[in-house]
């Protein structure tokens, strides 16, 4: 008798534990999770954070793979002068940590101008770097950091 009860209860926890294990959402679908943002190895590309100075702008820039020079060569016949170049992974972002704007002295409004732009290459957009800036999504249409003359003083690369 103690080994038909003893029998019986273990056939009772494997029964319990057989409905327990095959209680999985009944989907057809067996795919794994999928991750956003990360390599086709499944490691996702991090690169080194950077503090770019130039003048009096301080920039931040995150995922920067490596860095190097381009030189930029002028049409009006000025000698090639060489900036700092950026290659970036995707998910890159610029903090702007001092914007360097002029004092608005020599504008009508009298309010503080830009002396920064980021170059966006698709529809050739400007976008001012400003001290009240939130952090910006660096995009592959984005060439660099220019002057207000258009001159370039700091280049993205993907």
């Amino acid at each position: 008798m103690k080994r038909f009860a003893c029998f019986s209860l273990t056939i009772l926890v494997l029964l319990f534990a057989a409905v327990g294990c095959s209680s999985k959402p009944s989907s057809s679908s067996t795919s794994a999770p999928s991750v956003t943002g990360t390599s086709t190895t499944g490691a996702a590309q991090q690169g080194e954070t950077k503090t770019f100075h130039y003048k009096n702008l301080s920039l931040k820039i995150t995922n920067v793979a490596s860095e190097g020079h381009k030189t930029a060569v002028d049409d009006e016949g000025a000698p090639p002068r060489e900036y700092q170049s950026y290659t970036l992974y995707p998910g890159a972002q610029l903090t702007v940590i001092h914007a360097d704007m002029n004092d608005g002295t020599y504008f009508e409004d009298g309010l503080p101008h830009a002396n920064w732009h980021i170059s966006a290459e698709n529809g050739g957009r400007y976008i001012p770097i400003t001290d009240d800036m939130q952090p910006l999504l660096i995009t592959s249409d984005m060439s660099g950091v220019i002057d207000s003359d258009g001159g370039g003083i700091l280049g993205f690369d993907w």
